[in-house]
């Protein structure tokens, strides 16, 4: 975020600033940081003023009269990292003194003529007041309204309701900021009648300061409005009943259903394309698993939900029982059986270990289906889905998916009228509300996955995690290791890749404490091996060095990534020749792309880290298709033997030249896949229990 400051020291003074850029906010806050410095609100004073929108041909425009003090003058931009020139406008002129009423002053006594008559002394007349001039006028500001307070709020709303002032006045002014950021949001209510607003768009359980004051014309001739005192309440919105996780990044889903957690994926339907999804359970984003035929085959249409009993992948449509093949995506019909004619809208299907079950929208009930070879893919009705209590007893209307947490043994139900999350018994199939899923406006369907509650939204074709959902901690099973237990890799078709990586029970090598020097802790790299070719095209002979000279002047790519302490291998890649076995003729050339942490033992257990690879355009080789493949690798600082005493020390500097491998166990290869220029690609990986 660009910012620039400037600091006065006035006495008492009217001032006026302007902006002459757009896309820039102005600032004025009590109070000043050291000259020179960036400063955030917070870091000086109170926010005297703010304005984000000046008009009269300027983006931003604050014109007010100030105490004597030091204040600091803020413009940033609205969004993260612009940067650019902006010119302020600035100025001050020295505010009218308070008038009081003039002491009368009396004339002298006059001079006594020669004549023996005494002129007595005459009554003193006051000296008038001068008229002041409306340009010295100090303006008095518009009554404040009172009884400022919020009346309810959401997840994503807040309602506030004032008492309207006496007096006139020409409009309202309300704005508000969330915690921890700078600049305000600013509305303008016309109507000098109303007495309530609604906010929206507001972040779940997010605190808010709110101001609200009240505006009104100058006198003729001077321009501008003159504002009122500020009123200010602060909120806090509900808690999270729902949290996006983001949208799929496909405009061609419009018709989302059902979902599917098979370990290590988790796969989505969509009814508006007929194909099936791999989505990522950290950004949402949903990419199509491709086969040889389109979509899930010849006139299977109408896809409404999925499920993973341990080996098939189950899908419904509106009539049928499906498996569908993960790799290709192509849909096979599970026996011969079809749903019985008032089944005409199936919506979701669970394993729950033994049996599939199956919520339909149009009897409001739930089907048990057949996965044995007796009567394949038929439907029986298992019972109505019914909220016994409080009595009167209610229906569940439209149920939209099914979800099983098996460490709990708990059948959770989605709900689209209204829109809430239900838990099921099984024994009797009675439904118990969950919980409300407030910002979620369509709930399409439900999936538990590792540890989360997901939902996904066919009104905003958005992926959701349900917090609040009980699940006792994992029994760990997985061996302690440097390599991560869950992530994946994307890959957009350009040149652009990136990876989520979490750790179960991280165990690092021997290394001493590293909370006060860096240089004796462990170290973790992410490392991404591809084919040379796919970088550069290679004209036989071409030698091991040559290779490497050319990569050193060129590049292959930089990286990023939110791993503590961390550092791009990217420009040092290393180029390495592959042989099936000793005396063989090589296989491939290939090239290492990594990013990495110096401080591997800082990596917090359970928490979802981020890297990425940007590719340089420049590096196109001759092939268009590589052989790719993720693994990790644990290293250690290197210890030097200095010549002259024998003695052994760590590598004084933080630095990847300092860094040695440690084997990896067996090899360190998280996942094999391949790249298609010109083709998205996405792969999970999940080390089994």
């Amino acid at each position: 975020m660009s910012k620039r400051t400037a600091f006065l020291r006035l006495s008492v003074a009217r001032i006026a600033m302007a902006l002459a850029v757009a896309g820039v906010g102005l600032s004025f806050v009590s109070g000043a940081g050291a000259a020179g410095t960036s400063v955030e609100s917070s870091d000086v004073g109170a926010v005297v003023d703010s304005d984000d929108d000046g008009g009269l041909g300027r983006n931003a425009r604050i014109s007010t009269i100030l105490n004597a003090g030091t204040y600091t003058i803020e413009a940033t931009t609205f969004r993260r990292e612009t940067t650019g020139s902006f010119s302020l406008t600035l100025a001050v002129s020295a505010a009218p003194a308070p008038t009081d009423t003039p002491t009368p002053t009396f004339t002298p006594t006059p001079t006594y003529t020669p004549t023996p008559t005494y002129t007595p002394t005459p009554t003193p007349t006051p000296t008038a007041t001068p008229t002041p001039t409306p340009s010295s006028v100090t303006p008095t500001g518009p009554p404040p309204p009172s009884s400022f307070r919020s009346t309810a709020k959401t997840e994503t709303s807040i309602t506030l309701s004032w008492t309207r002032p006496t007096g006139t006045f020409a409009f309202y002014q309300i704005d508000h900021r969330a915690s921890g950021t700078v600049l305000p949001v600013t509305i303008n209510i016309t109507s000098t009648t109303a007495t309530s607003h609604t906010l929206t768009g507001l972040a779940c359980n997010t605190s808010y300061r709110i101001r609200i004051r009240t505006t009104q014309a100058r006198t003729v001739g001077s321009g501008g409005v003159i504002f009122g005192s500020w009123i200010s309440i602060s909120v806090r919105t509900n808690a999270c009943t729902a949290i996006r996780v983001g949208g799929f990044g496909n405009s061609a889903i419009t018709q989302p259903r059902g979902l599917a957690w098979d370990g290590i994926n988790l796969y989505m339907v969509d009814d508006a394309t007929d194909a099936l999804y791999r989505i990522s359970r950290v950004t949402g984003r949903a990419f199509r698993v491709r086969s040889s035929t389109t979509q899930f085959g010849a006139s299977i249409t109408d896809p409404r939900g999925l499920a993973w009993d341990g080996t098939s992948l189950y899908m419904i449509t509106s009539t049928a029982l499906y498996t569908v093949n993960k790799r290709t995506g192509v849909a096979t019909r599970f026996g011969t059986n079809t749903f019985p004619s008032n089944v005409s809208s199936p919506s979701g299907i669970a394993w729950d270990g033994q049996r599939l079950f199956m919520t339909d929208a149009a009897t409001d009930s739930l089907y048990r289906l057949d996965t044995s070879q007796s009567d394949p893919g038929s439907a029986v009705l298992a019972g109505k889905l019914i909220i016994p209590s409080p009595l009167p007893a209610q229906i569940v209307r439209n149920p939209a998916g099914l979800a099983w947490v098996n460490s709990t043994n708990t059948l959770y139900m989605g709900g689209d009228n209204p829109d809430a999350v239900y838990t099921v018994d099984r024994r009797n199939f009675s439904v118990k509300r969950f919980k409300d899923m407030g910002r979620i406006t369509d709930i399409a369907d439900i999936e538990w996955a590792g540890a989360r509650l997901y939902a996904v939204d066919d009104g905003t074709d958005t992926l959701y995690t349900i917090p609040g959902v009980p699940s006792p901690a994992p029994t760990r099973t997985l061996a302690e290791s440097h390599l991560p237990s869950e992530g994946d890799l994307y890959y957009n078709g350009g040149n652009f890749a990136d990876a989520f990586m979490s750790w179960d029970n991280p165990k690092w090598g021997p290394t001493d404490d590293c909370s006060s020097n860096v240089n004796r802790c462990s170290t973790y790299e992410h490392d991404l091996t591809v084919d040379l070719s796919w970088f550069m095209s290679l004209t036989p002979p071409i030698s091991l060095l040559s290779r490497i000279a050319k990569q050193r002047r060129n590049g292959y790519c930089s990286t990023w990534s939110d791993l503590p302490n961390p550092y791009d291998d990217c420009p040092t890649a290393g180029i390495y020749t592959t042989y099936p076995s000793s005396g063989l003729p090589p296989i491939r050339d290939i090239a290492e792309l990594s990013f990495g942490t110096y401080e591997a033992n800082s990596i917090a257990d359970g928490r979802y880290y981020y890297g990425s690879w940007t590719i340089k355009p420049h590096q196109t080789g001759a092939s268009n298709t590589a052989t790719v493949r993720l693994h990790g690798q644990e290293g250690q600082h290197l210890s030097w033997t200095v010549p002259l005493f024998g003695a052994t020390v760590r590598c004084p500097v933080v630095t990847i030249w300092c860094v040695g491998e440690v084997e990896d166990p067996p090899d360190g290869t998280l996942l094999n896949t391949s790249w298609t220029r010109g083709v998205a690609s996405y792969a999970g990986y999940r080390r089994i229990r």
